[in-house]
């Protein structure tokens, strides 16, 4: 993560570039091995937690400001949120055993 400051930082990187960056680097690591985990709930608001916290720090959003969570993804404009990946991931694996 600390490798990508210097990306997340970049203002000569579009945002754009950063998601794409963000969604091939820091999502399949943390989704590695995730079809045999048994994710409950506390696990899955942390992961969601995980997300929205990179997503603030892309757009360089501080801590301080009231900005919304359906705000920050209007503007990053994601196509899936990490847990909807880890449970895709997970009935896919599903539907390869049966």
């Amino acid at each position: 993560m600390r490798n990508l400051d210097s990306v997340s930082k970049s203002k000569g990187i579009t945002l754009l570039t950063k998601v794409r960056i963000v969604k091939t680097i820091v999502f399949l690591v943390v989704t590695y091995g995730c079809k045999n985990w048994t994710i409950k709930k506390a696990e899955c608001q942390r992961i969601a937690a995980f997300q929205l916290w990179y997503w603030r720090k892309l757009l360089r959003v501080p801590r301080t400001a009231r900005r919304s969570n359906q705000l920050i993804l209007k503007e990053i404009n994601p196509e899936y949120s990490l847990v909807g990946l880890m449970l895709k991931l997970k009935l896919r694996y599903f539907g390869h055993l049966m």
